[in-house]
């Protein structure tokens, strides 16, 4: 998604989406990140909802989404669906994206921004963007990296996560 925030501010840059690299040898792995759609129990349409939540997630509900919402930007939402992943994978921005989701095993970190919770969510990203930003003020990348694990382990350990 930052990607159209670039593109949006820089239309001319070149730039490229490639996979996430991994060491030499080592299992290809992708970060997952996703959102969950639900009906309130509250609902006086649940019935209602869930066909439209249905629909959705349906062939043609997410390829007219992708085609209405690449008419107002450079692109949609990835499809969901691994039965439209070939429409994808020769996409020059999302093509890799498509073909990690294929062929590679996923894990899940907590590096989503706009929780607006304060969480665990949005502290790792406040000691990621730290470490970014002190970069730019001649900090090394080494040194800016020891620096954010020191924060992340701390959030990870208030957390409980091993």
């Amino acid at each position: 998604w930052e990607l159209l925030t670039i593109k949006t501010t820089a239309p001319d840059l070149k730039i490229a989406v490639v996979p996430i690299p991994n060491p030499p040898g080592g299992k290809q792995y992708s970060i997952a990140s996703y959102w969950v759609e639900g009906v309130s129990k509250q609902s006086t349409q649940q019935q209602e909802a869930w066909k439209f939540l249905q629909f959705l997630s349906s062939k043609e509900g997410e390829t007219k989404m992708y085609e209405i919402q690449s008419n107002i930007r450079m692109f949609g939402t990835v499809y969901s669906r691994m039965d439209l992943a070939e429409l994808l994978v020769q996409d020059q921005y999302l093509g890799s994206v498509v073909k990690q989701a294929v062929e590679d095993r996923f894990i899940s970190l907590p590096l989503i921004s706009n929780t607006f919770d304060d969480g665990l969510n949005d502290e790792v990203v406040r000691y990621l963007e730290n470490a970014i930003n002190s970069t730019s003020q001649g900090v090394s990348y080494e040194e800016s990296l020891i620096t954010a694990k020191k924060g992340i382990d701390q959030v990870f350990l208030r957390y409980k996560i091993q």
